[in-house]
């Protein structure tokens, strides 16, 4: 408390004192010798409640000399009274140090009643605050990614139109010139061609996954059930890269459906199976097992399909097994090529689908990659469920001689 409260507070005991004493005075022919301290106890409450202790005292004290010597016989003598008065003046003590302990108390529930409340408003007007900052801030950040995304959809335009026409152009000006005038060519020349050729080729590829891998952020999604049966035999058998690898694929029917985006599915299979027939050691022929199991993960996520994909390939260094996730990540540059890209763009696709990825992998031993997606409706059948394919299709007979081979006739492993 400071001294300006510390001094309201003794004024109000002195100006309630005084009350108490003309209120006594007043009916004083009324009340006689009766009834001399309770308005002075009331006095010394509100001493109390104005100022602490010290007002409240104050207000005992001069409420005892002013009955004493006002209403206390013998009149105008301070200090000598009778039994009863006695009694009075005992009972008037033991309710003045009551009232200042309780009001006492009250007092300072009160203050930190108040304290709270100003605390609390004061944290009121902070989170207000922040809250308007923040919503500022927000505003600026949104305005600033859509900025950001429409410099990334120009740039797309660019890199899938501006760039990459030149690019094709120098490929095949390369090509042109080595098959036109290649017999007057010097062999470092032919080879130089080549060189320029490849390199126009391997960077068409590169710009051409990244346009994938951007859009697969990007997709807006709605997810449908997808038959991974007629999904998986429509890959196997009309992507040129599976087909000239001479692979021998193993689909333990039946498989489950899904819940995802077919698209994403198709580019994340086609990125997993090239994967598992191009890692593979020279003069090896690249031995693919497909299957499907169910996992429960109880009623928050239900139930999740894992569609597991194993090769007999080349394998991966543990070290490498969490990194080769990443954009732009190749462990074998020199002897399988790539743009590192792949599986960055297998990650993005089933993540958006609310699903997770993984691998288990021994280096020379071949690899298991896994993705996890949400499980279709179980009164959903393989025959029910409507297949769009956004494979490369073929309608060659070879073609189709391989999808009647791959359709399936009982729950029984096909090989292919």
């Amino acid at each position: 408390m400071n001294v300006r409260s510390r001094g309201s507070g003794y004024l109000v005991a002195a100006g309630a004192t005084l009350v108490a004493f003309g209120i006594r005075y007043v009916f004083s022919p009324i009340l006689g010798e009766t009834a001399v301290y309770p308005l002075f106890v009331l006095a010394v409450m509100a001493g109390t409640y104005g100022g602490g202790v010290g007002p409240g005292a104050l207000a005992a004290v001069s409420g005892y000399l002013l009955a004493d010597y006002f209403f206390v016989p013998p009149i105008h003598v301070i200090g000598r009274f009778n039994s009863t008065a006695a009694a009075d003046l005992a009972m008037y003590t033991f309710a003045s140090t009551i009232t200042i302990a309780l009001v006492e108390s009250l007092r300072r529930v009160r203050q930190k009643l108040e304290a709270d409340i100003a605390a609390r408003r004061t944290l009121e007007g902070q989170l207000q605050q922040i809250h308007a900052e923040l919503e500022q801030t927000v505003a600026r950040r949104t305005a600033k990614l859509i900025e950001t995304i429409h410099e990334l959809e120009m740039l797309s335009y660019s890199l899938s139109h501006d760039l990459r026409a030149p690019l094709r152009a120098m490929e095949g000006y390369a090509r042109m010139t080595e098959l036109k005038f290649g017999e007057g060519l010097s062999p470092e020349a032919r080879q130089l061609l080549q060189r320029i050729a490849r390199s126009a080729g391997r960077l068409d590829a590169l710009i051409k996954d990244v346009l994938t891998y951007h859009r697969t952020a990007s997709e807006a999604l709605n997810l449908h059930p997808v038959n991974l049966e007629a999904l998986l035999d429509e890959l196997v058998s009309s992507r040129p890269e599976l087909q000239m690898a001479q692979a021998s694929f193993l689909i333990e029917r039946p498989l489950r459906n899904v819940l995802g985006h077919e698209a994403l599915l198709t580019q994340a299979l086609s990125n997993l199976l090239g994967n598992a027939v191009r890692f593979i050691e020279p003069g090896k022929r690249p031995q693919v097992r497909i299957w499907t199991e169910l996992l429960r993960d109880g009623p928050a996520r239900g139930e999740r399909v894992r569609l597991n994909i194993e090769d007999n390939g080349i394998g991966i260094a543990p070290n490498d097994q969490d990194r080769i996730w990443g954009i732009f990540i190749r462990l074998h540059p020199d002897q399988y090529g790539g743009s590192g890209i792949g599986l960055a763009i297998v990650r993005k696709a089933v993540e958006s689908m609310g699903g997770t990825v993984g691998l288990k992998s021994t280096l020379g031993h071949g690899s298991r990659f896994w993705l996890a997606v949400p499980a279709a409706p179980a009164d959903l059948t393989a025959e029910s469920v409507s297949v769009k394919s956004t494979a490369v299709s073929s309608q060659s007979a070879g073609t189709a001689t391989m999808a009647a081979l791959l359709k399936p006739q009982t729950a029984q492993p096909s090989r292919l």
